[in-house]
């Protein structure tokens, strides 16, 4: 599983336009934090720190009202920084 594809996934949780009720920020990381742990699932980023950035990312992105879009953002912060 591609943390991209978990990125789309999570904005289409969180978006009004394709849930009558979106999730909210915390609800659609533990629904994302489900797949990137399940035992049977590899999740595929790019090297060498993916799993670092990426736990980051989760974490900034179940921020309770955080705008569903930011998680971009916080991406490209954390991929300069890292």
């Amino acid at each position: 599983m591609s943390e991209f594809v978990l990125t789309e996934f999570y904005l289409l949780l969180r978006n009004p336009a394709v849930l009558k009720k979106p999730l909210s920020a915390p609800d659609a990381v533990k629904v994302i934090q489900s797949y990137r742990q399940h035992p049977r699932w590899k999740v595929l980023g790019f090297p060498p720190t993916s799993r670092e950035i990426h736990t980051d990312l989760w974490q900034q992105a179940a921020t309770p009202g955080i705008a569903r879009r930011r998680i971009y953002d916080t991406r490209i912060a954390l991929c300069q920084y890292k």
